[in-house]
């Protein structure tokens, strides 16, 4: 479960996150409202935690702009010191799903978390069906197709496949990912994660010309995105202008490297291809052969 802290105290900060990380919870935490509401608009989050010594005009701010932040409300609980009837009754009103009372009891705070989280996983009920685009997945029968073709996928490319879906736009994080397609407590490393993640990309076609882009953020997962189709042959220029800042268009046709090292632009590429050269080797086909 992927819990984001707001906390402005680095040590209560520190306390709880180690709590929670022993739980089994995976957690993200923020010292400032404005960076807690920049990573809800990109990542996926399950419950969300306001630390608050006050619960004031300013914390009522926050936690209406977090109920706001997704389309789907996020199940949010509320820590404070505050212990007044009011201000429990107000902080429920404005979108607080459930409040704690400092000084914390750890296992309460991981058992109120849990409860809110297994809320939120009851009432997003998977849809039966998912279109995107020319991409339509049927959630009951595990079926994928496209333009009304069927596209085989495996069992575990079918669930990241779903995710992905279900969470354009948001980075799905590795933890996500090994939840979702690997259930009977494997842990696989992110050469399998990525292999398996090419692999949904090649056979849906995820790319600019058909409307989306999959990516890698570095460290943390993918995000799947929706883009501006881009033409095929768009692709295939823009291609051919990042081989020519390497490579100039030779002038008439060459089976060896003998006279490349001139035409090389990339000097450090000139240099190797000329000591190659002088070795008595060459290259051709995009191959290095003894001569």
């Amino acid at each position: 479960m992927r819990v984001a802290l707001l906390e402005d105290d680095p040590a209560e900060a520190e306390v709880i996150g180690q709590r929670l990380l022993a739980a089994g919870f995976s957690c993200a935490i923020y010292e400032r409202a404005n960076s807690l509401l920049c990573a809800l608009a990109r990542e996926s989050v399950d419950v969300v935690v306001l630390d608050c010594m006050h619960f004031d005009a300013g914390q009522i701010d926050t936690l209406e702009r977090v109920r706001s932040a997704r389309r789907s409300p996020l199940p949010v609980l509320l820590i404070s010191r505050c212990v007044g009837e009011f201000d429990i009754a107000v902080a429920l009103a404005h979108g607080a799903d459930d409040y704690i009372v400092k000084p914390l009891r750890h296992a309460e705070l991981v058992a109120r978390i849990r409860d809110l989280g297994g809320r939120r996983g009851r009432r997003a009920a998977q849809p039966s069906t998912i279109e995107s685009g020319s991409l339509r997945l049927d959630c009951d029968a595990r079926t994928v197709s496209r333009d009304g073709r069927p596209i085989h996928l495996g069992a575990k490319d079918f669930d990241l496949a779903l995710l992905l879906l279900l969470n354009i736009g948001l980075i799905v994080s590795y933890d996500e990912m090994r939840q979702a397609a690997w259930r009977n407590g494997e842990s696989p490393n992110r050469r399998t994660l990525h292999t398996h993640v090419c692999s949904v990309r090649r056979r849906l076609d995820l790319t600019p010309t058909n409307g989306f882009r999959l990516a890698a953020v570095y460290g943390r997962g993918y995000r799947l995105e929706r883009c501006a189709k881009v033409p095929a042959d768009n692709m295939i220029g823009s291609v051919a202008r990042m081989l020519g800042g390497l490579i100039a268009p030779p002038t008439t046709a060459m089976s060896s490297v003998q006279t490349w090292p001139s035409q090389i632009k990339d000097p450090s590429v000139a240099q190797l291809l000329d000591q190659g050269d002088r070795q008595g080797r060459t290259v051709t086909h995009g191959t290095l052969d003894e001569t």
